[in-house]
């Protein structure tokens, strides 16, 4: 029993009764009837047999203490073969949607700083920390929210996390809910447009010509999207006593026996950094490189 009891509270923790067999042979040379591994797994973690029975993996826990703790940012490329780029961010404890921004980049590291900036001078300061990818395009956002923390932040706090997509877990699941909000329709609007020769994605001037169009379309429908998942009552979860509307668990924490943790920046500072290292997107979503290429076509 105590190897079985050292195999549960280690890497063992979700084998079944057979793998539990199987472990407690080859380490520690003992052979015991299934019935009573099983036996025993169902007194010392019946939850693990619960949930292994229903099919269910044991899943890990996001602990987020208040609104701006912790933010995930991260790029959303489903539309990206038609010219749209689509970029958002998310609070890890509200779920409240920060901002979410179609352009004809990702890649421009001014222009998805752009988005940063323009939050933070709604917000007046800095998330305590920000989860993104290691991609170059995140480089300038994790440069100001250094900065910013060096200048203000009195702890020395890690304010960025980099990684791995599967492990930004709160903005990477929203990009399945957007998918089935509004980004599957634009999709089999424009694959349409593929399969019937009107559009040749290969080409830069139908891609400049179908962001013109659609650009300012989709960043509409972006925007509602966003207005109805803030105000939207969420599942219950294990951070939070109750679950809520994220624009209520964002702008009310007191309701949740905790406070927001925003580090607090001169609103000139931000203004002046934005001014000086960030390239908003076009308002019509053209790329000005592409259109110069093809100004003499046009005329």
């Amino acid at each position: 029993m105590d190897s079985l009891e050292s195999e549960l509270q280690g890497s063992g923790h979700n084998l079944g009764c057979r793998g539990m067999g199987r472990r407690l042979l080859s380490r520690y040379s003992i052979n015991i009837p299934r019935h009573i591994i099983l036996e025993g797994q169902r007194m010392l973690d019946p939850l693990g047999v619960e949930l292994r029975r229903r099919h269910r993996l044991r899943r890990r826990s996001y602990v987020n203490k208040g609104p701006n703790y912790a933010i995930h940012v991260d790029q959303h490329d489903k539309l990206k073969v038609y010219g749209f780029a689509v970029h958002g961010a998310i609070d890890g404890f509200s779920r409240r949607l920060l901002w979410l921004k179609v352009a004809y980049t990702n890649n421009d590291p001014r222009v998805v700083a752009s988005y940063f900036l323009d939050f933070l001078r709604e917000l007046e300061g800095v998330p305590r920390c920000i989860q993104m990818d290691r991609g170059t395009e995140n480089v300038l956002i994790e440069d100001i929210q250094v900065a910013f923390h060096s200048e203000y932040n009195d702890a020395n706090d890690y304010c960025v996390i980099k990684s791995t997509s599967p492990h930004n877990q709160r903005i990477e699941r929203f990009w399945m809910t957007l998918f089935a909000m509004m980004e599957n329709y634009w999709v089999d609007t424009f694959r349409l447009l593929v399969d019937g020769g009107t559009l040749d994605c290969t080409s830069p001037l139908h891609v400049e010509c179908l962001r013109f169009c659609f650009n300012q379309m989709i960043q509409c429908e972006l925007d509602d999207v966003r207005i109805e998942w803030n105000q939207h009552r969420t599942r219950a979860s294990p951070n939070v006593a109750l679950p809520g509307k994220p624009d209520i668990m964002y702008f009310l924490p007191v309701l949740y026996d905790t406070h927001d943790y925003r580090i607090p920046v001169p609103l000139e500072d931000i203004i002046a950094v934005k001014e000086e290292f960030t390239t908003p997107p076009p308002r019509k979503g053209c790329s000005s490189t592409d259109m110069e290429d093809h100004s003499e076509w046009c005329k």
